[in-house]
């Protein structure tokens, strides 16, 4: 019932109305900060000569309910550093108990030495000086109830120019090596070290760079893989220099297709043709040819001790590749007298599905059960996942359809931990059935699978 009594929130126009005719009026309310059932009424004014008053009212009700924990927040940002005068853009959300985003809070940012980096209202941050700030966030629904987070911002002396030895490389023949010496110099003309650098090919089929077994600074190594033409980039402290690659092969040689396979799960089979050309281009009837493979496979506490990565088989006009573990490698294909061919195999297991066990279960109230989250990959094997996924390490999330009948409370692990997905407790709250879902990845890459629990007194 609306009375003079209730609070008067306030007052909208409606414009004439014709015989039959309506106009639909919205309103947008905050939420009381006291937990409990509340009604919100809407009236309008009586007319002249009105026979039937009795609609000009009407009200919804509306359950404030209280906050399930503690809300956190969660600070991310591209990257963690950038040299003096850059800015990165950190963010903020608001998460519930149960890793859910919730609204109605105040982000307002603040930098721990300002002397090394400012960060303004909408969380870009910009790099003052060499040295390391905390970026805080700290969210804030009423004057007494402020949560915060905070990230490191690394500033770093930014590089003035990269000159690369060789400014640019020829290759042959394929399976080649050539070091390339990066110098690195300062504003001043100084030579100087990078804090954060990492290079890149364009197209690893026709080069590859890898620097981890030099030690001489930022130099590579760079690889001819196929014939074309690509650029290698060193990314140094935010600056970048490239350089061209260019591949030229004989027409006598080893010609394969693809000239790269990549696998997103295990037990997958792909076929590769070998064909062996003369100095003419042409193919070569009834030509031998030969593989050598060498592969780095990437631990799975699953797999067998020593991992086996592919089996290979000789088939008519090529091979046949069978994924059996994760990793990445080279197989080199050779046949006489001609140049040999380098294919480029990687295997990974892409999560496709996600297994919630049980499906269901049946709880007395507060009691509690286990449910298990299995990440699978299209093949149906089990994935150890180490990825954050974006949210802080956890790798399977969890939530209720109705925490008044259960809830749910996930397990964590970091980021270097190998998970096949993750575990929750579900405790019963109040009879009556709830939905308890879990799910990994985002967006267009979310899987999920749900489990049925049902609370009886």
């Amino acid at each position: 019932m609306i009375t003079t009594s209730d609070t008067h929130l306030g007052t909208d126009a409606v414009p004439a109305l014709g015989p039959r005719s309506k106009s639909t009026q919205s309103v947008e309310l905050t939420a009381p900060t006291t937990p409990g059932t509340y009604y919100y009424g809407a009236c309008v004014d009586e007319m002249t000569n009105e026979s039937d008053t009795t609609n000009n009212c009407s009200s919804v009700q509306v359950v404030v309910a209280a906050q399930s924990g503690t809300p956190s927040v969660e600070v991310s940002a591209p990257k963690e550093w950038a040299p003096v005068g850059g800015t990165v853009t950190y963010t903020a959300r608001v998460l519930d108990s149960e890793d859910r985003e919730i609204s109605g809070y105040i982000i307002s940012w603040s930098s721990s030495d300002t002397s090394k980096a400012t960060v303004d209202s909408s969380g870009v941050v910009t790099a003052v000086a060499v040295g390391e700030a905390t970026i805080t966030a700290s969210a804030s629904a009423t004057a007494s109830a402020t949560v915060k987070a905070s990230s490191k911002m690394d500033v770093v002396k930014p590089v003035a120019r990269i000159e690369l030895s060789p400014s640019s490389l020829s290759f042959d023949t394929v399976g080649e090596w050539e070091t390339v010496t990066a110098t690195l110099y300062d504003a001043d003309g100084n030579e100087m070290s990078p804090t954060y650098w990492g290079w890149y090919s364009a197209d690893g089929e026709v080069a590859t760079v890898d620097s981890q077994f030099l030690a001489s600074g930022a130099s590579a190594w760079v690889r001819s893989i196929g014939e074309g033409s690509t650029t290698v980039t060193l990314s140094a402290n935010g600056a970048r220099e490239s350089m061209s690659v260019t591949v030229t092969l004989p027409a006598a040689r080893v010609d394969i297709s693809p000239r790269s396979l990549t696998f997103e799960a295990l037990g997958d089979t792909k076929s590769v043709t070998v064909r062996v050309l003369d100095e003419n281009g042409d193919e070569v009837e009834d030509a031998t040819f030969g593989f050598i493979g060498s592969f780095g496979p990437c631990c799975h506490p699953d797999l067998a001790d020593p991992v086996r990565t592919w089996d290979i088989e000789k088939v008519d006009g090529g091979l046949e590749i069978t994924s059996e573990g994760p990793g990445r490698g080279n197989l080199t294909i050779t046949s006489t007298d001609v140049e040999s061919a380098i294919l480029p195999v990687t295997v990974y297991m892409k999560p496709a599905t996600l297994e919630v066990s049980p499906s269901s279960a049946s709880l007395e109230v507060d009691g509690t059960t286990t449910l298990n989250a299995t990440i699978k990959d299209a093949n149906g094997n089990s994935i150890h996942v180490d990825q954050d996924d974006g949210r802080g390490g956890k790798v399977v999330y969890w939530e209720t359809s109705d925490s008044a009948v259960a809830t749910v409370e996930g397990e964590t692990v970091t980021i270097t931990d190998h998970n096949t997905g993750g575990s929750a407790t579900a405790t019963a709250v109040a009879a009556g059935t709830a939905t308890i879902t879990g799910r990994h990845g985002a967006g267009s890459r979310q899987i999920s699978d749900t489990a049925t629990v049902t609370v009886t007194e």
